[in-house]
């Protein structure tokens, strides 16, 4: 049994956390209560009346790409512990994922080498594809699509591709910017090589533009995720297409909340899709804060630094996210805009287990599995990375000092105390 004395905890709709102890027994949640019995107490932390949340899930981090030997999940979970994340789900990157036994062997590897609890997405479909989806029934959590290059679907290969997902049990993932626009206005600026630019050449309207098009062709009943709006032009559609589609969800990454495309001064800000404006990131919070956008996601990509700086054109997109989700959101989200603790609980963990069927993820409640964090929300620091990130220098609070992960820490005080292999493969 592990007891957490004097802690403080979202347990429903109010917005003030409750002061309360958690008994753990073994990897889940036993009760909460005000007060055990002195008995009841055999390994205790005392949280110091510090914030406990749920373990952070991110549903979108490119963990395991074969071209880039630093991309694996030792180091995506030193990441992820350092910044809350107890559960991720991994997406295909250079390399698409879309039979079993190239799930299988991304098992094998993460079983190895991860510390935090894992799933998988396939990705990146394509037409040739198609006929490979009911494979993956019972072994992924979703499959990933494009509507831009290099693997964009044309409408009656996108109408396929949510059918044939939804038939299989299979949340369909959507990458939503219109390949035309985005090739007309990439011409525009091929001639200039300032990263000043790239937001230009993937303007919002191609993200609105696909967000259209994409609902569409959804039927009624059927379930479609799209990844990371970064517009309120994208907002604007989806709140339409919502309206329409009621099993239609969405993401929103912590850069395009947080991060401005006038402070791209380089190329290791570049992504896809890029930073927008002040104005949009408003637009993202409130969607975020209302439910439009469902939850957060960090669409973690991790290179080396150097590999980053290159020609905007032929620099590698991605930015890594994992190590500052938790004081970013909580800094940004709850202490800045204002966000209750209830929705920041929502948008961090609730929402994801409950999209992605993580049944005993993404709440503090007896019979949960025992995934928390101990925050610390009353310092300040400037952050500072053990890898690179582009929140480098900036001033956050709402840090993790601990992580349990099914009833274990994890990490304490800056330290990982658990060896890759830790992890567990939570097959759908």
């Amino acid at each position: 049994m592990l007891t957490i004395t004097d802690a403080r905890v979202v347990i429903d709709t109010n917005a003030e956390p409750v002061d309360c102890e958690i008994l753990i027994d073994g990897n889940r949640i036993k009760a909460i209560k005000k007060d055990f019995l002195p008995g009841e107490k055999e390994n205790v932390i005392c949280a110091r009346g510090q914030l406990i949340l749920p373990g952070f899930i991110d549903v979108h981090a490119h963990i395991l790409d074969p071209l880039i030997p630093a991309s694996n999940f030792a180091n995506a979970s030193e990441m992820a512990l350092r910044g809350g994340v107890t559960t991720i789900l991994e997406m295909p990157t250079s390399k698409p994922t879309m039979c079993a036994a190239a799930v299988n062997e991304k098992v094998k590897r993460a079983s190895k080498e991860s510390i935090v609890d894992f799933a998988f997405h396939a990705g990146n479909m394509a037409a040739e594809y198609l006929g490979s989806v009911k494979e993956l029934k019972g072994i992924v959590t979703g499959v990933k699509g494009f509507m831009c290059a290099p693997y964009a679907l044309g409408i009656d290969e996108l109408r396929q591709f949510i059918a044939e997902s939804n038939r299989n049990g299979l949340l369909p993932m959507l990458h939503c910017e219109d390949e035309m626009t985005v090739q007309n206005e990439t011409r525009k600026y091929l001639s200039l090589h300032n990263p000043e630019i790239y937001p230009l050449s993937r303007p919002a309207i191609a993200e609105k533009i696909a967000i259209e098009n994409a609902s569409s062709v959804v039927r009624e009943n059927e379930h479609l995720h799209i990844v990371h709006v970064s517009s309120r032009a994208g907002v604007d559609a989806l709140k339409t297409a919502k309206n329409r589609c009621k099993n239609i969800s969405a993401e929103a990454c912590p850069h395009h909340l947080i991060l401005t495309a006038d402070k791209m001064h380089t190329p290791k800000l570049k992504m896809n899709p890029p930073l927008r404006t002040a104005d949009d990131c408003t637009a993202l919070w409130s969607a975020l804060n209302v439910g439009t956008i469902d939850f957060v996601a960090t669409d973690h990509f991790y290179v080396d630094a150097d590999e980053k700086e290159r020609d905007i054109w032929s620099a590698p997109a991605g930015v890594p996210g994992l190590e500052a989700l938790c004081p970013a959101m909580f800094t940004y989200g709850v202490k800045k805009m204002g966000i209750s603790l209830f929705r920041f609980v929502q948008i961090t963990s609730g929402m994801q287990a409950r999209r992605f069927g993580l049944m005993h993820k993404g709440a503090i409640a007896p019979g949960m599995d025992a995934d928390m964090l101990i925050v610390n929300t009353r310092d300040t620091k400037r952050f500072k990375s053990k890898f690179w990130s582009p929140y480098e220098g900036m001033d956050f609070s709402g840090y993790p000092e601990t992580v349990i992960l099914r009833g274990k820490v994890v990490y304490a005080d800056g330290q990982v105390l658990e060896k890759p292999g830790y992890g567990k493969y939570l097959r759908p």
